[in-house]
């Protein structure tokens, strides 16, 4: 590690405006390549101390919070992170490319959502073997525009659910109050049969109880 703070602090002290313009592009990918790597390495290091469970050891309950409290990561950059290190171990090839410099952090990122267990279960329901869907993804990102990668993934993700998500039947509530300038109150609802029956059994419940004599609401 003192080695790679030692390269680092030469590479900054290096005065760029003197190199000429293809070498100062060589030196962007050649910086990005050693940013992949460096990432790689992150990605291993954070799921080593995920498993055993350091975090803990250090006061705090997650990779996560403790990547945020001592490393200042935000929130969703943090669960990247650790959600990087996960996935890696189910996909081979993509960690080996990842590894090798030929695959960017946030490549892995969008790759990672083949592992959720969900696209998992789906995946072995039907028979998909994930080590090919692993090298092919490995291969687009290596070789691949970002946005043909994600292009790949979302269709992959979408034949494993054809049919698309079930609909949310709460999707259609909606509730609307209006407050009359003489202080009455109108308003009118749409409810699913679920939300109506909630409803009703509330509007029961205040029939049933006992109210002042008089009371006809």
């Amino acid at each position: 590690m003192g080695e790679l703070m030692s390269a680092l602090d030469a590479l900054a002290a290096d005065d760029l405006f003197d190199l000429p313009a293809a070498a100062q592009l060589d030196r962007v990918q050649v910086l990005v390549l050693t940013q992949n790597l460096i990432a790689a390495e992150l990605a291993r290091s954070v799921r080593t101390a995920d498993v055993a469970q350091a975090a803990e050891r250090d006061g705090l309950k997650t990779m996560c919070s403790w990547l945020q409290g001592h490393c200042r990561l935000s929130a969703g950059e943090a669960s990247r992170v650790v959600r990087r290190g996960r996935a890696l171990e189910s996909l081979p090839a993509v960690a080996a490319a990842f590894a090798a410099g030929a695959v960017t952090a946030e490549q892995v990122s969008v790759i990672a959502a083949v592992t959720r267990p969900e696209h998992v279960a789906a995946a072995a329901d039907q028979d998909v073997d994930l080590a090919e869907i692993d090298a092919t993804v490995a291969q687009v990102a290596a070789a691949r525009p970002h946005a043909e990668l994600r292009q790949v993934v979302a269709h992959y993700l979408a034949c494993l659910d054809p049919d698309g998500p079930e609909p949310d039947p709460t999707e259609g509530r909606s509730l609307s109050i209006y407050r009359h300038d003489d202080g009455r109150v109108s308003g009118r609802f749409e409810l699913d049969p679920v939300g109506g029956e909630k409803l009703l059994a509330g509007v029961e419940s205040i029939v049933q109880a006992d109210r002042p004599d008089g009371d006809m609401r």
